[in-house]
């Protein structure tokens, strides 16, 4: 039942992100929920594989889903779409040998998406261009710098699978993406992390290492980062933009900088001077809270620049979801995820991470199913390569005993 669960969530991310076009993507995700549901009541009837902890954890997500439903005067859709994806993320790579069950001969997830980001691409420069710098998936993504975040998780996937062709496909696509700052960003530590492994391991290529992340230090990753962004943006508004900004794209001081890091010293005040914060938030109802879709003329301003919602993936969901919801949403995240989050896979998720400081929604629904998918093929490529050293390992030993025997 998993592996059906994992090929299902292939099929749906392949559909939402790179094909099916974005008008109908509530319909996909409906039935996607649909299907994914009979499966996990399928699976919760005839199995108990579920772990006290975990049972109890979900139990109080639920519970605190519950009360956004009854106390919100605001949507509750992003809530219980949040939790819906962390429970088929749950079941699906809650388990240590997921890995086992992704031995397709052809890679299918794979080449059918490497097709439709191609397609998409032509169909793209070939209207607006060869100079062309804002290439949008047409399908999931509302703009670019999502469809780089997709496509990085993707690019994951690829990478773990061994496959090379999507190095062309990453160069081109970043290229006609290139006026993306984060985009650049993710690639970059992405390539230097990479090549600081390699030279670090050039000459021991076998040496694996062994520590493991457990949750209370993934927690901390978590945590940490998001409170290092907090205290950087309270040092820019206060510091850097104070002195005054440059025009867009212009130097690292601009007003879409000013605007993203006063988005969230403006989150943490609201929370924190709000105690109905601790129960619910502004959920889908955010843009229209903090008056960032009405006109240019009559829109909130914050130290003199535009609100808009916060663009860190952890301070956002406290202003969507509410302070209970959030926490104990990142004690599951933590409790299943962990595993991806090692040193040994550090060029994975170190990118990710850090964008997700900087981007909300990134360690929720479709962006996080994405990346779990990708990272449960590193996941899934390194188990296959411990398993090759040991049973090479092994063999030498068997062969050594031999030999001993033969000797004597």
């Amino acid at each position: 039942m998993q592996e059906m669960q994992n090929n299902i969530n292939k099929i749906y991310l392949l559909l939402f992100f790179f094909i099916v076009p974005i008008k109908y993507s509530n319909y996909l995700t409906i039935g996607f929920f649909l299907i994914s549901m009979l499966i996990l009541a399928i699976a919760a009837f005839y199995t108990s594989t579920v772990t006290r902890l975990m049972f109890g954890l979900f139990s109080f997500l639920g519970i605190a889903v519950l009360v956004v439903i009854v106390l919100s005067n605001f949507s509750y859709t992003n809530t219980v779409m949040v939790f819906i994806y962390m429970l088929i993320i749950a079941y699906a790579y809650n388990s240590e040998n997921e890995y086992l069950n992704n031995s397709e001969s052809f890679d299918w997830f794979y080449w059918i998406a490497y097709i439709a980001i191609c397609i998409q691409l032509l169909v793209q420069v070939s209207a607006n261009g060869i100079g062309m710098d804002m290439f949008t998936l047409q399908s999931g993504c509302w703009d670019g710098n999502y469809t780089y975040v997709a496509l990085f998780s993707y690019y994951i996937y690829a990478d773990a699978k061994k496959h090379k062709s999507w190095i062309p496909l990453a160069i081109a696509t970043s290229y006609f993406n290139r006026s993306r700052r984060g985009l650049f960003l993710m690639f970059a530590l992405f390539i230097i992390i990479k090549l600081i492994k390699y030279f670090r391991n050039k000459n021991n290529p076998s040496d694996l290492p062994k520590e493991k992340v457990s949750f209370s230090k993934c927690l901390g990753i978590i945590s940490g980062t998001t409170i290092i962004t907090i205290i950087f943006s309270a040092i820019w508004i206060t510091f850097i933009s104070a002195t005054g900004t440059v025009s867009y794209h212009e130097g690292l001081n601009d007003g879409s900088n000013a605007v993203r890091f006063g988005a969230n010293i403006y989150a943490i005040e609201t929370v924190l001077n709000n105690k109905e914060f601790l129960f619910y938030g502004y959920d889908n109802n955010i843009q229209e809270a903090l008056g960032d879709n009405v006109s240019e003329n009559t829109f909130v301003t914050y130290n003199g620049y535009r609100l808009v919602q916060s663009h860190n993936s952890v301070i956002n969901m406290l202003m969507k979801n509410g302070v209970i919801f959030t926490i104990l949403y990142y004690l599951i995240f933590c409790y299943i995820l962990s595993k991806y989050f090692q040193v040994k896979y550090i060029e994975y998720w170190i990118p990710y991470l850090v964008n997700a400081m900087i981007m909300h929604s990134m360690f929720t629904t479709d962006y996080l199913l994405l990346f779990v998918i990708g990272m449960s093929a590193v996941y899934e490529a390194d188990k296959r390569r411990e398993e090759s050293i040991s049973s090479e390992l092994l063999f030498e030993s068997g062969d050594n005993i031999e030999l001993e025997k033969l000797e004597d």
